[in-house]
């Protein structure tokens, strides 16, 4: 479900940050009948898109759930948008968005920075000031995953300690 910083950015172990190294993994599937000589796909996908998947392959109608992944015979061009909670009581969420070769990394409501992963897959040179319209717009992105987090919770009731295990475990802030 995430990867391992091994020591890049001088950071180790998981849930450190939202750079790639800790973001990509790889997802073999594999099922009866299909090529053994497997195949590779390259589209930049998220674990919601397994579901989905699943339940084409299982010959279920995927409109009788509500799903947010995309089979992954279907993805192409989308945002793929990540969250980190807070590890500190003095830190904010992180979130991230990626689309195609851009990524913006967005610490609370602050500062925020974006990289060309086809020009820079070390993220290491911040493109913000280049490129205000892909900064806007993958803002945009984040801002609506915020407020839908919100409404979910508005929406179902949850209650007050279910809320504090999910924030204490990073998942909202």
């Amino acid at each position: 479900d995430h990867g391992e910083a091994l020591g890049e950015r001088g950071s180790y172990g998981h849930l450190s940050s939202l750079q790639e190294e800790q973001l990509r993994i790889p997802l073999i599937v594999s099922q009866l009948g299909d090529d053994p000589s497997g195949r590779t796909v390259d589209k930049i996908v998220s674990l919601v898109d397994l579901f989905p998947t699943i339940i084409r392959n299982l010959g279920l109608e995927s409109s009788a759930f509500s799903l947010d992944g995309r089979d992954l015979e279907d993805v192409g061009p989308r945002p793929i948008l990540f969250r980190l909670g807070p590890s500190r009581p003095d830190q904010e969420t992180t979130y991230a968005c990626r689309l195609d070769r851009w990524k913006l990394i967005e610490v609370g409501r602050g500062s925020v920075r974006l990289h060309d992963l086809n020009l820079d897959p070390e993220e290491r040179i911040d493109r913000s000031s280049e490129n205000p319209e892909i900064v806007r717009s993958l803002q945009e992105r984040i801002e609506t995953e915020r407020l839908r987090d919100s409404a979910k919770f508005s929406r179902k009731g949850a209650d007050l300690r279910l809320r504090q295990q999910l924030e204490a475990m990073g998942y909202l802030d």
